[in-house]
C-alpha cells in the first residue's frame, strides 16, 4: 500500500470498498504516533486522534486551496497516511462527534442536529452501537480523553463509551450536578459569568475533580499538558495507548 492513498471520487461501490479496506488506516492512522514515541509492546501502535472543530479541508495546505494556512505538520501526516476527498460529516458539533465515536451516520445514530436527537438517541447512542473507543479498551488499550465532549447523555467515563482518563472543558453548573463539587460555591473559581469557559480561565474537570485555575490560565494548554503527561505515563509503562 503506498504511503499516500488519496480516495478522490471514486464510484458508489468502489467507495464502500475502499472505506472498509482503509477503515483501520484511515480512521487511526492518520494520526498515529510517530517517531518520538515508541511503539507499545504486542504491535500495538499508540493512537492519538484529533477532532479540530469547526474547520473544513480547505483550510488545511495538504488540500493544495489558495490562501489555505501553512499546515505542514497537518501535510505530514496525510503524506504518510491516508488522505479523504470524498468523505463528509454535519458542518455541525454533535452529529460529527457521534459520527465519529461510532462510525455511522445521523440516519443511524439519529443525531441530526445539536438540537435534534432522534430516536432516544441522546440517551442510546452509545449502547445501541459499539463506540471506538469501547472497542480499543477491550483490546488491552488504555484511553483518554480531552477537550470538548457533548456527545449524549453518556459522559466518557460511562462504562458503555471507554474512557479511562478524561480532561473535560464543562460548565460550573454541569460540574455541580455530575460531580456535587460546586467550584464558585467552594470558591475554586469566581463567578465571572462567562458564557464559554474553555478558554481563558476555563472551567475543567479531570479524572472526576475540579481544576482549580488561575483567571489568565488557558483552557487548550492545561488540557495539552494533560494529555502529555498521560502519553508519557503510558509509555513508560509500555501500555498501549490512544489519546483523543
Amino acid at each position: 500500500m503506498d504511503n499516500h492513498l488519496d480516495l478522490l471520487s471514486p464510484s458508489p461501490s468502489s467507495f464502500v470498498r475502499n472505506l472498509f479496506r482503509y477503515a483501520t488506516a484511515s480512521f487511526f492512522c492518520l494520526a498515529l504516533v510517530g517517531s518520538n514515541i515508541e511503539v507499545a509492546a504486542a504491535g500495538k501502535p499508540n493512537i492519538v486522534l484529533i477532532l479540530a472543530d469547526d474547520v473544513s479541508a480547505d483550510m488545511f495546505s495538504c488540500y493544495g486551496q489558495k490562501g489555505s494556512a501553512k499546515t505542514p505538520n497537518v501535510d505530514r501526516i496525510a503524506k504518510e497516511g491516508v488522505r479523504f476527498r470524498t468523505c463528509f460529516a454535519p458542518a455541525i458539533c454533535a452529529p460529527s462527534r457521534a459520527l465519529l465515536m461510532t462510525g455511522v451516520y445521523a440516519n443511524r445514530t439519529g443525531v441530526f442536529r445539536n438540537d435534534m436527537w432522534a430516536f432516544d438517541s441522546r440517551g442510546k447512542l452509545f449502547t445501541d452501537r459499539p463506540s471506538w473507543s469501547k472497542l480499543l479498551q477491550q483490546g488491552g488499550y488504555v484511553t483518554a480523553v480531552a477537550g470538548k465532549w457533548h456527545c449524549g447523555a453518556r459522559e466518557p467515563w460511562d462504562e458503555h463509551v471507554g474512557f479511562d482518563e478524561y480532561c473535560l472543558w464543562e460548565g460550573p453548573d454541569k460540574i455541580k450536578s455530575h460531580f456535587g463539587e460546586d467550584p464558585i460555591g467552594s470558591g475554586a473559581r469566581k463567578d465571572l459569568n462567562l458564557s464559554d469557559t474553555r478558554y481563558w480561565y476555563p472551567s475543567t474537570v479531570q479524572n472526576g475533580k475540579y481544576l482549580k485555575v488561575a483567571e489568565d490560565g488557558f483552557g487548550p494548554d492545561q488540557r495539552c499538558d494533560f494529555l502529555l503527561d498521560f502519553m508519557e505515563r503510558m509509555t513508560k509503562k509500555k501500555q498501549p495507548f490512544v489519546a483523543y
